[in-house]
């Protein structure tokens, strides 16, 4: 099966106009949509590459995205092995604290990142007894 294939008339083998029984379909738009949504949620190999051309230097909050960039899939991490994990603008308004004037509230961070992750031990509920 191929494009032509799928694209052809309601009496072709393989046509999407024969799956369906239905001639008077936009063949060509369907298949151009089936293929921007399977390319938008499958990815190979090739697909994926890790771009090193990125400085961040301390006190960067953030970096343009390349142009081949398609989409987030791992958790960062930094060098000391901390864990980050991507928070959109509203969800980082959303954690800002103001005081009654409306004035933003200046927090100092009392724990590291991987500190404030749970532990194995911690991350599991005990059975009931």
């Amino acid at each position: 099966m191929d494009y032509n294939s799928l694209i052809a008339a309601k009496p072709t083998a393989g046509a999407i106009a024969t799956w369906v029984n239905y001639s008077q379909l936009d063949t060509v738009t369907i298949v151009a949509e089936a293929q921007a949504i399977l390319y938008a949620r499958l990815r190979t190999r090739e697909m994926r590459t890790l771009d090193t051309s990125i400085a961040i230097a301390t006190n960067d909050s953030t970096k343009t995205l390349p142009a081949n960039f398609l989409e987030y899939i791992r958790p960062l991490r930094d060098n000391q092995n901390n864990f980050y994990r991507l928070k959109t603008q509203g969800q980082l308004m959303a954690r800002r604290a103001y005081d009654g004037n409306g004035n933003l509230i200046q927090a100092s961070r009392s724990r590291s990142p991987s500190s404030a992750r749970p532990s194995i031990s911690n991350a599991r509920s005990s059975p009931a007894a």
